[in-house]
């Protein structure tokens, strides 16, 4: 069974410590890939990212260009309006269906996971 892993986030802007959870959740849990996922908006930001999205983009797709197992998806950084992880994993479910997901994410945001939408079904699709 394929093991993927999925680390959201604005990565505004993108930094050491994102690429060292990379580092770590691969080397503690030897992912065959973990999919990097930029959010064009994230809803329990209301300010938003202060960075255009290309911008954020070009920072990231440099960042992890060095890591073999990481791979780039843009399923939220396309549209209109703001993305929801439940979404995310429903789509990457459906799309490896046998494959066991694990959602990836810093400590600042377990903070208010309480507030993200469907937090139930989140941790029904994915092991956090």
């Amino acid at each position: 069974m394929k093991k993927i892993g999925i680390f959201g986030g604005t990565f505004d802007p993108v930094h050491e410590g994102h690429t060292g959870i990379l580092w770590a959740a691969q080397k503690f849990f030897g992912f065959d890939w973990i999919y990097v996922v930029p959010t064009a908006q994230n809803p329990l930001k209301a300010h938003g990212a202060a960075a255009p999205l290309s911008r954020r983009l070009a920072g990231l797709k440099k960042a992890i260009k060095p890591l073999p197992f990481a791979r780039m998806s843009l399923i939220e950084a396309s549209g209109k309006g703001p993305r929801y992880t439940v979404d995310t994993l429903k789509k990457i479910k459906h799309r490896h269906p046998a494959a066991q997901l694990f959602f990836i994410c810093g400590s600042d945001c377990l903070d208010n996971f309480d507030r993200w939408k469907s937090p139930s079904k989140i941790l029904r699709l994915a092991t956090m």
